[in-house]
């Protein structure tokens, strides 16, 4: 498997000429330059505080954004592939990447997060309706934190088996490539593991207190190169097309704190020709095409707040509120023929919905102080997370010599729901 990757920046520069002194000077004294001293790693995710690598308890990796562009990260499977007790679990037919397995533990039991936002729940029924978790793409990704082991007493119960928190990229990672003051830049990328075209566009912009990011790509891809053994099946064939759109608007004020509004838009359009369940087993026997069109699309915006605070042992106050919309529509269309000779061809045609809302809120304070000898990290909070969700089935099965129609598929009554339409809050 091969990658290229192009990237070109622009750069507004503003640069001012130094005159050089025609009169010679006294030469200065030689001094030896002091070694350069490595920034320490920093992490969030242990304690939802920032505090360095070395001083976690737990087990702790971190990706930085260099290491992403290092590995070539195209999708979550390349950003972990190298993470040792981490995987993806994918299903190879139609949904491809599903959830994130560590230690073994993998599906709801893992809490993912952007921008300390968490993502949807995971659900599926059946072989026709899956909504995944996969809904991040590395390309606008700042840094990746992942946690091993429980953490349900600050995540919640969804941590049972770790965490995984993301970070989008700001302002000043961009401007820092500049002149700090402006940023334009575009990236091409190919991949010929599934014939992936990858084009990012990205702006950034800094006015006095302010900084301005704006980032947006577009993704098209096939289906994955499988390298079937003779006589063995190649991959199903598959057009993929994932729309990706970041904004975000940093304020910083000495008095009132940094202050981040974030807009995220995400959109994923696969369609695939499961050629592999063509006279498959079971109820897929008779099956002689089945096509499938599945849409995905994720919606966030956020507002961060974070300011120093003399309260008590407390240094410094974060608050979040976020709002999240996730819609998946996964429409199959299948083909059958009669069961004997004289049986009837018949389509069936199925439709799946799935949707969550999420709106919430967190607080959280953090100091530090000496006693003696001992350090003490001082962390509290709340959260309040309020999450509506929606589902329903629907198909119908036309007999292709009468046109009669029915809603009855394998002697299930179709439309249906799996559970209710519920609304669930949690404070904690």
């Amino acid at each position: 498997m091969t990658r290229r990757t192009a990237y070109w920046p622009c750069y507004l520069l503003v640069a001012g000429l130094s005159q050089v002194l025609a009169e010679p000077s006294a030469p200065a004294p030689s001094v030896s330059a002091a070694p350069a001293k490595p920034l320490a790693t920093i992490s969030v995710i242990a304690n939802k505080i920032a505090e360095p690598l070395a001083e976690v308890a737990g087990t702790v990796s971190v990706i930085e954004r260099q290491r992403i562009d290092q590995i070539v990260a195209a999708d979550i499977k390349d950003l972990l592939r190298y993470e040792p007790g981490v995987s993806v679990n994918e299903d190879s037919v139609r949904f491809g990447a599903q959830s994130i397995s560590i230690r073994g533990i993998d599906g709801n039991r893992i809490a993912i997060e952007v921008d300390g936002v968490p993502i949807t729940d995971g659900f599926s029924v059946g072989s026709f309706s899956r909504a995944s978790r996969d809904l991040v793409d590395p390309e606008l990704l700042e840094r990746v934190e992942i946690l091993r082991g429980p953490a349900s007493t600050l995540y919640g119960s969804d941590a049972l088996g770790g965490v995984i928190a993301y970070q989008t990229r700001d302002p000043q990672a961009f401007l820092d490539q500049g002149d700090g003051k402006f940023y334009v830049g575009a990236r091409l990328r190919s991949g010929s593991s599934d014939h992936s075209r990858l084009l990012t566009a990205t702006s950034a912009v800094a006015a006095g207190d302010w900084g301005l990011l704006f980032s947006a790509s577009d993704r098209n891809a096939g289906e994955r190169e499988n390298f079937a053994r003779p006589g063995g099946l190649d991959a199903n064939p598959a057009r993929v097309r994932d729309r990706l759109g970041l904004a975000k608007i940093h304020w910083h004020s000495e008095r009132a704190g940094n202050f981040d509004l974030v807009a995220e838009d995400h959109r994923s359009h696969n369609a695939v020709d499961v050629q592999s369940l063509v006279a498959g087993p079971g109820q897929f026997a008779t099956t002689t095409s089945l096509l499938a069109d599945d849409l995905a699309k994720r919606d966030r915006l956020s507002l961060s707040w974070q300011q120093a605070l003399r309260f008590g042992p407390f240094d410094q106050i974060t608050q979040r509120f976020y709002s999240q919309d996730t819609d998946f529509n996964q429409r199959t269309t299948q083909h059958r023929r009669g069961a004997t000779a004289t049986a009837a061809a018949t389509l069936r045609e199925r439709q799946f919905h799935y949707a969550q809302a999420t709106d919430g809120s967190e607080l959280i304070v953090d100091g530090e102080r000496q006693t003696g000898a001992l350090k003490h990290r001082l962390v509290a909070g709340f959260e309040w997370v309020e999450n509506r969700l929606r589902e329903q089935r629907d198909g119908t099965e036309t007999n292709l010599r009468t046109g009669a129609v029915s809603h009855v598929i394998i002697g299930e009554v179709l439309p249906v729901r799996d559970f209710p339409n519920s609304k669930t809050r949690e404070l904690g």
